[in-house]
């Protein structure tokens, strides 16, 4: 192991401050750490983030309201279509969720088989 010499002097440490000012304190060589302002930055935030939500809004708005005066059909019409649209998406549902049941009971049927026959083949060999 080498020897490193005497120790270092202290040396100054940058102050936290960005004003730079270079009073010290009472200990030698070192800078006062004065506490940083937080200056109020998010007010600007909030009054971006409330524009942003009131053009969101307005947005909507203004396309609602294109959407109905230029809809192809009468509102009864509309209203129909999305029932039928509806009653159809259910049944398909319906059936995609049956079809799913009985898969997976036939699944269940070829595992529990298979289960069988290894326990009946295991007790065969081991009454040998």
């Amino acid at each position: 192991m080498s020897y490193a010499g005497p120790a270092s002097r202290a040396r100054p440490t940058p102050s936290l401050d960005p004003s730079g000012s270079t009073e010290t304190s009472g200990q030698t060589g070192l800078r006062a750490l004065k506490p940083i302002r937080q200056q109020p930055h998010l007010d600007g935030r909030r009054d971006t983030i409330a524009a942003f939500a009131a053009g969101i809004a307005l947005g909507l708005t203004i396309g609602a309201g294109a959407a109905l005066l230029l809809a192809p059909q009468s509102g009864t019409d509309t209203r129909r279509a999305i029932a039928r649209k509806g009653r159809h998406l259910t049944r398909r549902s319906h059936d995609a969720w049956d079809d799913l049941r009985e898969e997976l009971a036939r699944a269940a049927h070829r595992g529990r088989r298979a289960f069988r026959r290894r326990r009946q083949r295991g007790q065969e060999s081991n009454a040998d």
